[in-house]
Parts: C-alpha cells; structure tokens; sequence
C-alpha cells in the first residue's frame, strides 16, 4: 500500500512542473491586462490594456480621452496624502 502511494506521489512530482510550464510557453507574447500608472507617461504609448488605473494630477483631460480611445476601462484615483 505504501509502495503505491509512493509512487503516485513520486509521478505527482515529476508531472508538476511539466503542468505548470504549460501556459508560459502557449503564448509568449503575453501582455499584463492592467496597467498601474503612479507617474507621467506619453499616453501615445498606453495601448491595449483592459483596465488603466492613472493618477488624475498627471495627465490632461485631452490626454484621458486619448487613453480612453486605446483602452477598455480607464479609471483614476486621487492621493490624499
């Protein structure tokens, strides 16, 4: 019983990392959905993101529409502090 345990165990892990492997190598051309903006960046270059979160005292609205043309949702926050 143990014998048989063991080896399922051992089979466990040598499959493991083959599993986990899979998705970063289907598709290595993987772009992050979400883009986090706490500076000044060119919004020619904020391009294909789901959600764009960006501090409302570093752009210009004209820029906000700009960003909102190239993505899904763009939200923006404001530090009190």
């Amino acid at each position: 019983m143990i014998i048989i345990i063991m080896r399922r165990f051992n089979l466990f892990f040598w499959l493991l990392p083959s599993l986990l492997t899979i998705p970063v190598f289907s598709n290595p051309v993987n772009k992050s959905t979400v883009l986090v903006c706490y500076g000044k960046l060119d919004p020619a270059k904020i391009k294909g993101y789901n959600y764009v979160i960006l501090e409302e005292k570093n752009f210009k609205a004209e820029e906000v529409k700009q960003i909102k043309k190239n993505n899904k949702n763009v939200l923006a926050y404001i530090s009190l502090g």
